[in-house]
């Protein structure tokens, strides 16, 4: 199975994994078990290091495409993935993440691929850099068989397609906008979009909305991921 880093974070009988009785996760006194995944071992010591602020029972392990066997092997209720630092990663483990029956909460680096990862099935999606007390209640819900969003993904995501506005052509966009367009992809505000163009805030706040309504957007954000999507802007 190669390598594999192991840190127990809670005391547990020294029985065989398969002689385990795996407490019932709904029980309000059973200690949860998490089997925290990831590639990298500094991810995993961080991982490690975080959940020990919580009362879960932790076990960390080199990632592996077989979900379902990790769970079992470490007599586990509930999976923690770690996605890695690049957004093509979350990507590239959509097929694994279709397999498994296995609850498990997947850390993104962003919502690029949020509606992949929910489409596959996955009961929980959180930031890299969610606190303890949110990655541990992102957990317990999985584990109870409930789906949890990160509060920043829900805000920046797509909307579904029954929410979604038609989104005007690309081209729609007039050559102000364009460069509106431009400066919100680099997180200015209105105010410096304003300075930097030598326009009003009012003008500047003028334009972003029109931007947002032309690309079918519910936020700012959600407007920057719509034109990168479409190859408007790079981020």
């Amino acid at each position: 199975m190669g390598e594999v880093a192991l840190t127990m974070l809670h005391a547990w009988p020294l029985l065989p994994a398969t002689m385990r009785a795996r407490p019932d996760p709904s029980s309000p006194d059973a200690p949860l078990r998490v089997c925290v995944l990831a590639d990298d071992a500094i991810a995993r010591a961080g991982l490690s290091g975080i959940l020990a602020e919580t009362d879960l029972v932790v076990e960390s392990a080199r990632l592996t495409t077989d979900l379902d066997g990790a769970l079992d092997e470490h007599s586990a209720d509930v999976l923690l993935l770690d996605a890695g630092a690049d957004p093509r990663r979350a990507a590239a483990w959509l097929d694994t993440l279709r397999a498994t029956t296995a609850p498990t909460v997947v850390l993104l680096v962003d919502p690029t691929r949020l509606e992949d990862v929910f489409a596959a099935g996955i009961l929980g999606a959180l930031a890299r850099d969610a606190p303890p007390a949110v990655v541990r209640a992102a957990l317990v819900s999985a584990a109870r068989g409930l789906v949890v969003m990160d509060a920043g993904f829900h805000r920046a995501r797509t909307p579904l397609t029954s929410e979604r506005r038609p989104a005007e052509p690309m081209d729609s966009l007039t050559p102000r906008e364009v460069e509106v367009l431009a400066l919100l992809a680099t997180g200015m505000p209105n105010k410096l979009i304003a300075h930097h163009l030598g326009i009003s805030e009012h003008t500047a706040k003028f334009h972003v909305t029109a931007v947002m309504g032309k690309l079918g957007a519910q936020s700012r954000t959600d407007a920057v991921i719509r034109a990168a999507r479409r190859g408007m802007v790079a981020l």
